[in-house]
């Protein structure tokens, strides 16, 4: 069983009808907070309360503005056959309504609206599974219901229930015959009792009285204790619980249910590794252990010992478990997924999103008042994830930001919001500044190539919904001709800038900065500002400090311009350190901490790239505020 699809409609933030469908594996609702995502897992329980969604939509004038009291959801499950016997068989019969089955397959009879029928219910034994759809409809100001039958296919055996059935095209409308209120709600509670919902928030987990026997977890987990006791009969689901509970937590050794003593209940008490079993006085019960604990258990006892297939809601997961069990915590269960679970996890951690491998991602965004859903295939999620592999980059590090600005490495990385934070008037808040990898692919003399490679970060940072839209780059120039660059910066349009000089670490060519750094350095020689100078003076105009191209005039700015500025600071940490420091051994420490200096104490040296990012970021900023309306 599993749930096919949801539509919601004016309950909560969801305004006008929403609709999600969704797989029978894997799927992750992602979205920041309040953009809906707990709205929908509780849409998903069968039964909301009445909470209209409230806008100067819906009350345009006043607060006494009457509203449009009905919240209503639709939501479609889809069973094989021999969970639809089941349910006809422990569901239908409760109510008094027939179940026959018939040896002698024969026409369905025309019937006319509304007229109460005998409905044949195909169950197919080919090769492809027969499947029926039922589709609740809840309206709070009218509460009513149906039921919707879709089959299809060839059958040799058949069964027969009567049912009140009318005609709506191809479509057969559904109810048990007589009264709605005592016939229809015992269906819903036996599909109430195969979708499970796990919230966020944090509940202790205590005793459970010692007569008690459920084998069904409440939603709250408050009979953990009870179910976990029905266990001790059933002996592989009880060994296949305890290998995933210590899987997710290693330091635990075992979970236990017994009676507290002095008393008619039973508790679930967590031996650790270092604790023999005999030595049950130092367990702890579950009531005094970390709340993730008993969410983890709780899951794993729908997940690893139900007897049928289930509809497991999880919410924000990562609220209650540390992201290294929350991930063992979904490689176990989708270690077991021969179970055939369907998962809905709500969530705004990349890191769910990479541990799932999910068949569908859920995207809610809420503009103004209302939510809206956009789906995107699992299939695409691998591939945004293939693609940021390849520049070095993670869902996680792009995951919720409203722009992302390119930048040429690691050191930039770091560096260039620290400028941001000194040198201007307005944060980067929602911008993204990630140093790509193998830049050099930007520089290739095949023209047409360094296109092919700027638009694949471009398909990057545009290409899935789970990223933003918005994206800048800024690069090294790397003694590239002032015709390339112009060239690159013109098919940029405007996304695409490139520095001043060849690199960044040439703005960091600051004797006083470098003495200061090499002087916080252990064993590193005692040095001054005049001895950087001094050395920068006998060395600055080698050749081999200019790859590719040397300038015409020896001059201060064509220096400081053209220079390999990190090839410099290797061989003068090298030899004024004595062999004991390079620069390029720790090139991104080192350049955050003369970064550091120079904002402190000489900040109009890295204002030519504060100005750059400013524009880059104004620009962002300004595409952002477009796409909105």
């Amino acid at each position: 069983m599993y749930i096919q699809s949801l539509t919601i409609k004016n309950y909560k933030s969801f305004g006008p009808a929403v609709t999600v469908n969704f797989t029978p594996s894997f799927n992750i609702v992602v979205g920041q907070n309040n953009a809906g995502k707990t709205a929908l897992l509780e849409a998903l329980t069968l039964y909301i309360a009445s909470h209209p969604h409230r806008s100067m939509v819906t009350v345009p004038i006043a607060r006494a503005t009457p509203l449009v009291t009905s919240s209503q959801t639709r939501i479609s499950f889809t069973l094989d056959p021999s969970e639809f016997d089941y349910f006809l068989r422990h569901g239908m019969p409760l109510n008094g309504v027939a179940i026959m089955i018939m040896e002698d397959p024969r026409p369905l009879p025309a019937p006319a609206p509304t007229e109460e029928i005998a409905l044949k219910i195909f169950n197919t034994i080919t090769s492809q599974p027969l499947t029926f759809t039922f589709i609740f409809t809840v309206s709070h100001d009218k509460p009513d219901g149906e039921l919707q039958i879709d089959a299809a296919g060839n059958s040799k055996t058949q069964q027969r229930i009567s049912l009140s059935v009318r005609y709506d095209g191809d479509c057969l409308r559904v109810s048990p015959v007589g009264n709605r209120e005592t016939q229809l709600p015992a269906f819903e509670q036996l599909l109430l009792q195969r979708v499970y919902r796990f919230r966020a928030e944090r509940s202790a987990m205590g005793p459970n009285p010692s007569g008690a026997t459920d084998e069904i977890l409440a939603p709250d987990g408050s009979n953990l204790a009870t179910v976990l006791n029905s266990l001790q009969g059933r002996t592989s689901a009880l060994s296949r619980f305890k290998r995933g509970v210590r899987a997710v937590f290693p330091d635990i050794q075992d979970v236990v249910v017994q009676a507290v003593p002095g008393s008619d209940q039973r508790q679930v008490l967590i031996f650790s590794q270092n604790i023999t079993p005999d030595r049950d006085d130092l367990a702890i019960p579950l009531a005094e252990s970390g709340t993730g604990v008993g969410q983890v258990l709780c899951i794993l006892y729908v997940a690893l010992t139900s007897r049928q297939p289930q509809v497991i809601l999880i919410d924000e997961p990562q609220s209650f478990l540390h992201p290294a069990a929350l991930r063992r915590l979904i490689s176990v269960l989708k270690e077991y997924s021969e179970h055939q679970h369907q998962y809905i996890i709500t969530t705004h951690s990349p890191s769910i999103i990479t541990a799932t491998d999910p068949q569908m991602v859920v995207l809610l965004r809420r503009t103004g008042t209302r939510s809206t859903a956009t789906p995107i295939d699992g299939r695409d999620v691998r591939d945004l994830h293939l693609a940021l592999a390849e520049v070095g980059a993670r869902l996680s590090d792009v995951f919720g930001a409203d722009n992302i600005l390119w930048v040429e490495g690691q050191t930039e990385e770091k560096c260039f919001p620290l400028i941001v934070a000194a040198l201007r008037s307005q944060p980067l808040r929602g911008t993204v500044i990630l140093g790509v990898v193998q830049t050099g692919d930007f520089q290739k003399k095949d023209g047409q190539h360094k296109k092919l490679t700027y638009e694949i970060y471009i398909r990057l940072s545009r290409g899935a919904a789970l990223l933003p839209p918005g994206v800048g780059f800024i690069f090294d120039r790397e003694g590239q001709s002032p015709r390339t660059v112009e060239d690159l910066e013109r098919r940029g349009g405007g996304n695409l800038t490139f520095l001043d000089r060849r690199m960044y670490e040439n703005y960091l060519l600051h004797p006083d900065a470098i003495a200061a750094l090499a002087n916080t350095l252990e064993n590193f020689p005692l040095i001054t500002a005049t001895n950087v100078q001094s050395w920068l003076d006998a060395h600055q105009w080698e050749r081999s400090y200019f790859p590719n191209s040397f300038p015409s005039t020896q001059t201060q700015e064509a220096w400081v311009k053209n220079v390999d500025g990190a090839k410099l600071l290797d061989a003068l940490f090298r030899e004024l350190s004595e062999g004991l420091y390079t620069y390029d051994k720790d090139k991104i420490v080192y350049g955050v901490k003369l970064t550091q200096w120079l904002l402190k104490h000489d900040p109009p040296v890295l204002q030519e790239i504060a100005s750059l990012i400013d524009r880059h970021l104004q620009r962002l900023a300004a595409s952002a505020d477009a796409t909105q309306f």
